[in-house]
C-alpha cells in the first residue's frame, strides 16, 4: 500500500497517467543506465588493500575463512560463491557489488513511487545511479554495496511501519534488520537512530502504547550499549589503523565536508541543495516524510561523529556513511518535488542540480588506491626479494602472477635491521613494498641502509587522489 500520494506538479500529473508498460520501461532505463554507470570502466584500478584481504577470504579452501574479517560474514559467503561461479578477476568480482547496487537503485525507486507516484521514482533513481558514492563502492570487492542494499530494503519497511501504512509490514521489517545486521557491524547506527524516531512519535502520541513504549525503550537502550561498547572495543591494539584512520583523513574531523560526497562530490550540488532547504517555502503536505528522512541522514552522521571524537576513531570514513546514501536520495527527491514556487524555478532548480551532479560525476572513475598492479609490474621487471609490513597474504594475487613470492617484515621488531642487511648482501636486491601509512618509516630505512654502506631508490606509484603505494629498492653496491 503506497503512502499518501503529492502531485502538485502538472508535469507528475501526466506522469502518472502513463500505462504499466510505460512506467515499467520507464524504470528499466533507470535501471540500465545505472547498471551502465557503475560498468563502466570497472576494471580500471588493480586491487587495493581491503579487496585483496576480501578475495583471500572468498579464495581461501575452508569455509571458516569467512569469518575471518572484523565484519560479518554475510557479504563474504555470496564472494565465496561467486567466484567460485565466475572466477576472480577484478571484472568479475567486482560485478557482485555493482549487482548490489544496482539493487539498490532499484529499491530507492520503490520508496520513491510510494512517496510520490512515478515521478518520485523516476527522480529517485536517476539520483540514486549518478551518485558518485554509490559507483565508487559498487566498483569495489567489499561489502559497502551490499550494506547499501540492504540499508535501502530495511528503509522501505521502517518507513511503511512509521508513516502507519499496514502492520503486515512488522515481520518484513524484521527480516530487513536481521540481513542489515549480517551485512555490517555498524548496522547499529540506523537502527539506533530509527528506534529512537519510532520513541519519539511513541511519546508524541495521544494515544500512547505502553507495550510499543516499553519495546523501544528497549531496543533504543539496547542498540546504544552495543554501539557503545563496540566503540569501546575497537581501542585494542589490532585495531589500532582505525585511528590512524581518523588522523589522515579529513571527513573524520569534519563531517560538514560529507555534504559534499553525498552530493556526488561537487559542492555546487551541496550550496544549491542547502539553499532550495531553506528556501524553497514547504507547505504543510508530505513535511513528515521529508523531516524523517532528513532524521535518518543526519541523526546517523551525528552518533558517528560523537562516537569518533570520544574514541578517536575513523567512524565518519565514507564508505562507513553509505548507510546514509539512501535516504539522502530520497529527501533531495522528495525537496524537489514538494517545492514551492513557479514552475519555471522549479524546473531551473532541478537543472542546476542535475548538471551539479553531472559535473561532478568523472571523479566517480578517478583511481584513488593503491597500484599493486604496477607494483607488482615494477618488482617484475627488477626481480629482488620483495618485503612487505603487511601479512604476504594479503598481496598475494599481483605477485603470484609473476610467482614473486613476498615475505612479511617489521622494522620495528628487534634485529630487523640486521635482517635487512643480511638479505641485501645475499640477493644483492630487496624491495619494500607499502602502502603510504606503513611507508612513514621509509626515512628511518634510508638511515639504516646508509649507515649499513648501502644503496636505496625510493618509488611512488601514483593513484588517482586518495593515497599512494611507496616501493623501496636496496641494493649492495659492491656485489
Amino acid at each position: 500500500m503506497p503512502f499518501q500520494m503529492i502531485t502538485r506538479w502538472p508535469t507528475i500529473k501526466r506522469l502518472a497517467a502513463l500505462n504499466p508498460t510505460q512506467q515499467l520501461l520507464a524504470a528499466t532505463l533507470v535501471l540500465g543506465f545505472s547498471l551502465a554507470l557503475r560498468c563502466y570502466a570497472l576494471s580500471r584500478s588493480s586491487y587495493w588493500n581491503d579487496e585483496m584481504i576480501s578475495l583471500g577470504y572468498a579464495i581461501a579452501p575452508t569455509w571458516s575463512s569467512v569469518l575471518w574479517d572484523n565484519s560479518p560474514p554475510f557479504y563474504h559467503s555470496l564472494l565465496k560463491l561467486w567466484v567460485s561461479l565466475f572466477g576472480t578477476t577484478e571484472t568479475a568480482t567486482r560485478m557482485l557489488s555493482v549487482l548490489f547496487s544496482v539493487g539498490a537503485t532499484a529499491v530507492v525507486m520503490k520508496i520513491g513511487h510510494e512517496l510520490r507516484g512515478l515521478y518520485g521514482m523516476l527522480c529517485a533513481g536517476i539520483l540514486h545511479a549518478v551518485s558518485c558514492l554509490s559507483i565508487n563502492y559498487a566498483q569495489e570487492t567489499r561489502m559497502y554495496s551490499l550494506f547499501e542494499l540492504c540499508t535501502a530494503i530495511n528503509l522501505l519497511y521502517f518507513l511503511r511501519l512509521y508513516l502507519g501504512v499496514g502492520r503486515q509490514n512488522v515481520k518484513r521489517y524484521v527480516a530487513s534488520i536481521l540481513l542489515l545486521v549480517f551485512a555490517n557491524y555498524l548496522a547499529v547506527v540506523p537502527l539506533l537512530a530509527e528506534e529512537l524516531l519510532f520513541l519519539v512519535r511513541d511519546l508524541r502520541s495521544q494515544k500512547k502504547n505502553p507495550m510499543a513504549l516499553k519495546i523501544h525503550s528497549g531496543l533504543a537502550l539496547g542498540l546504544a550499549v552495543i554501539g557503545a561498547s563496540c566503540l569501546w572495543w575497537v581501542n585494542w591494539t589490532a585495531l589500532g589503523w582505525q585511528k590512524a584512520k581518523f588522523e589522515i583523513e579529513a571527513t573524520s574531523h569534519f563531517p560538514v565536508l560529507l555534504l559534499s560526497k553525498l552530493c556526488s562530490f561537487s559542492w555546487i550540488f551541496a550550496a544549491v541543495f542547502s539553499g532550495l532547504v531553506i528556501a524553497s517555502g514547504f507547505r504543510s503536505k508530505g513535511r513528515r516524510e521529508r523531516l524523517t528522512l532528513a532524521t535518518m541522514v543526519l541523526l546517523p552522521i551525528a552518533l558517528m561523529t560523537v562516537g569518533g571524537f570520544v574514541l578517536q576513531r575513523g567512524l565518519l570514513l565514507e564508505r562507513y556513511l553509505i548507510s546514509v546514501l539512501p535516504p539522502f536520495v530520497l529527501w533531495v527527491c522528495l525537496t524537489l518535488t514538494d517545492m514551492a514556487g513557479s514552475a519555471k524555478l522549479r524546473w531551473a532548480a532541478v537543472a542546476v542540480l542535475f548538471a551539479a551532479i553531472l559535473w561532478g560525476l568523472p571523479r566517480a572513475y578517478v583511481p584513488y588506491k593503491e597500484n599493486w598492479r604496477e607494483a607488482a609490474e615494477i618488482v617484475h621487471r627488477n626481480p629482488g626479494l620483495v618485503l612487505t609490513m603487511h601479512k604476504p597474504a594479503v598481496r598475494t594475487p599481483y605477485f603470484a602472477q609473476y610467482e614473486i613470492p613476498l615475505r612479511q617484515w617489521d622494522p620495528r621488531d628487534e634485529g630487523a635491521e640486521e635482517t635487512l642487511r643480511r638479505e641485501v648482501l645475499s640477493r644483492q636486491r630487496v624491495w619494500l613494498v607499502d602502502s603510504y601509512t606503513n611507508a612513514r618509516f621509509y626515512p628511518s630505512i634510508h638511515e639504516w641502509t646508509v649507515n649499513l654502506g648501502l644503496r636505496d631508490t625510493s618509488i611512488t606509484v601514483p593513484t588517482g587522489s586518495y593515497t599512494s603505494l611507496n616501493l623501496m629498492l636496496i641494493e649492495d653496491p659492491n656485489p
